[in-house]
């Protein structure tokens, strides 16, 4: 059945839906129709629809406060699980803040109009047998790794075996401040703009890996802008686009045995 509800998750649980295709939450565009708050939830089965499209909201926000206040402490969330979820129709899809240990795996994350999936200050992501598709209207759609500026860096995240396709801007976007990127066996495909993006531009990025990828018909493969030694490009099979890999004012990376 579908829930028309914003429902907050304050407490260790396994949130199980009977079917993604027909337990659906509706966050009626009021707030976000789920927002995990405390450690160690699991989410399987559901669809996650309808965030207000203001800018700020999103189908799944793991977070322990939306806002924090001056000397509010700041609570990592670990161990969580999404999986088996089609998020589509919100602002952002599923937004990471502060996190560690976390899996996103075999959703469907579809027709947002912001970001995919948005991995702020967070470690230990693994997100992999997704969909991510037709993402971002007037804002970028991929997903996006980037470190908080109060807080800290992202670090230890691996994206694999996923299907990434017509969303804006960028497929995947690695911002500065992201450590310890993988980005291996995707298939990353008609993306209006980039395949794959890695800007340095806002802060260093280091040791991103991105390997046995298949990348086609995108305008641009894959972009480096403003990164020194800091990204090594292997094996990759990138065709039918503008540009296959292009640097912007790079240096000293590893471009190898692509074709």
């Amino acid at each position: 059945g579908t829930y028309y509800e914003n429902v907050i998750v304050h407490k260790a649980i396994d949130l199980v839906g009977e079917d993604a295709a027909t337990t659906i939450i509706d966050g009626m565009h009021i707030d976000d129709p789920l927002w995990i708050n405390t450690l160690s939830v699991d989410v399987y089965g559901f669809t996650v629809t309808n965030s207000p499209e203001d800018g700020w909201s999103q189908g799944i926000c793991v977070v322990d406060k939306k806002w924090h206040g001056p000397g509010d402490p700041y609570i990592t969330l670990t161990d969580i699980t999404i999986s088996g979820c089609i998020v589509e129709y919100n602002d952002c899809g599923i937004r990471l803040s502060n996190t560690r240990n976390v899996e996103i795996a075999d959703c469907i994350i579809r027709n947002n109009s912001g970001l995919s999936v948005y991995n702020i200050y967070s470690s230990q992501v693994r997100i992999h047998h997704c969909t991510v598709e037709n993402n971002g209207n007037g804002f970028p759609g991929g997903i996006t790794i980037c470190k908080d500026p109060d807080l800290g860096d992202s670090e230890y995240i691996e994206v694999f075996n996923c299907t990434i396709t017509g969303n804006v801007f960028a497929g995947i976007l690695i911002e500065g401040g992201s450590y310890h990127v993988h980005v291996h066996h995707n298939e990353i495909c008609r993306n209006p703009e980039k395949g794959i993006f890695v800007s340095s531009s806002g802060g260093p990025t280091r040791d991103i890996f991105i390997h046995d990828n298949d990348i086609f018909e995108n305008r641009g493969g894959i972009c480096l802008q403003d990164c020194i030694r800091s990204v090594n490009i292997q094996k990759n099979r990138i065709s039918s686009s503008t540009k296959g890999v292009y640097l912007l004012r790079s240096s000293i990376n590893k471009i190898i045995g692509n074709i």
